[in-house]
């Protein structure tokens, strides 16, 4: 399956190495009682223009790469949704550049992408329906874990 895919550089890197690792059947498991300390952000800080530019880029090539073809008709109206509102959030910001960027850059990267795709999708041990599932319940995840920082980021604003 392979190592950190190095062209992803930064962000998504390990949502990358994850997918994959699902796909040639390996289990990544989540412990809940675990602590872990991460300096998210660090290097290029949260909402900084690089990246803004390599999150939207590397999480556009982590679908082409690792989506299994069968799964792309039904989440494609998710992900162009997705797309449209982060381009509606990076122009009310100084991020509409980067954002923009990071399209093309995925845009270039396609060819490549498209062929390390062929690879690991040769060498998918999971069936479809097993992805759907991983993805389904990682959906709900976030949207639980989003409006669990909505919910905390209202109540601090209020309590200030």
């Amino acid at each position: 399956m392979g190592l950190f895919d190095e062209d992803f550089f930064a962000n998504c890197e390990d949502g990358d190495l994850s997918f994959r690792a699902q796909l040639a059947g390996y289990r990544c498991l989540y412990a809940p009682e675990s602590i872990i300390y991460h300096m998210g952000s660090a290097t290029f800080g949260k909402r900084s223009p690089t990246s803004v530019r390599l999150g939207t880029r590397n999480s556009l090539c982590l679908l082409v790469k690792n989506l299994p073809t069968p799964l792309v008709p039904g989440l494609l109206p998710f992900v162009l949704a997705g797309q449209l509102s982060r381009l509606i959030v990076t122009a009310s910001t100084s991020t509409l550049r980067a954002h923009l960027e990071g399209l093309a850059g995925a845009l270039r990267l396609l060819p490549l992408m498209l062929k390390k795709r062929r690879e690991i999708q040769k060498r998918r041990r999971v069936p479809v329906g097993y992805v759907r599932r991983l993805l389904q319940e990682s959906s709900r995840a976030a949207g639980t874990s989003v409006r669990r920082r909505l919910i905390r980021n209202l109540l601090s604003g209020l309590g200030s």
